[in-house]
């Protein structure tokens, strides 16, 4: 007697652009110095985009972008102007797509722009990102571009990341205030191992 198989087929989803909406973002930056590798005292800012979850490969996954290491001058603050970043100006900042794990992108733009009187701020964004896909199904070439709103997370110092380390909310405040302006309206929170400043 004959015995019958049926084969069980999987349909990949292949993953494209019109599969990634932006919902939302933050930035933060914050005061880091690292002398063991020549990475000199600075304000360094980082941007994160997140993403509607996508179902791919019959599972739902979050994804998000990121944007570190970003130095910029103290009149360029995203919080008073149009700050327009890429790799081409930013050769030292590191970029990547997350979905499973982080895939580096070597080509992308990021634009921030103030609105509401600085208290919200819009990303305009475009990474190229090789994404090798999950269970050999690779997007090489992968576009994620678009507009989001964004809201800022505050500036932050991490007394053990600095030598000599400040140990008064006003000794980072003092710190601070070589690389940003900080008004009346910005206040600190202590949350002992950090202090964040941001505006109330």
């Amino acid at each position: 007697m004959k015995q019958a198989f049926q084969r069980s087929i999987v349909v990949i989803m292949r993953l494209e652009q019109r599969d990634i909406v932006p919902r939302g973002g933050s930035f933060f930056a914050h005061l880091f110095e690292n002398p063991s590798v020549g990475l000199e005292r600075d304000l360094y800012w980082n941007f994160t985009l997140d993403f509607e979850p996508v179902h791919y490969l019959d599972q739902e996954w979050d994804i998000s972008a990121a944007v570190e290491w970003i130095r910029l001058a103290k009149s360029q603050s995203p919080l008073d102007n149009v700050v327009e970043m890429s790799a081409h100006k930013q050769p030292n900042a590191e970029a990547s797509f997350y979905l499973a794990e982080h895939w580096q992108s070597d080509e992308w733009q990021l634009n921030v722009e103030s609105a509401n009187g600085n208290r919200s701020w819009k990303a305009d964004f475009a990474f190229l990102v090789d994404f090798a896909g999950l269970d050999d199904d690779p997007v090489p070439n992968l576009k994620i571009k678009g507009s989001v709103a964004i809201g800022f997370a505050g500036f932050i110092v991490i007394p053990e990341n600095l030598s000599p380390k400040p140990g008064t909310v006003e000794e980072a405040a003092e710190l601070l205030s070589q690389y940003v302006t900080l008004d009346s309206s910005f206040s600190c929170t202590d949350e002992t191992w950090r202090y964040v400043f941001n505006r109330r």
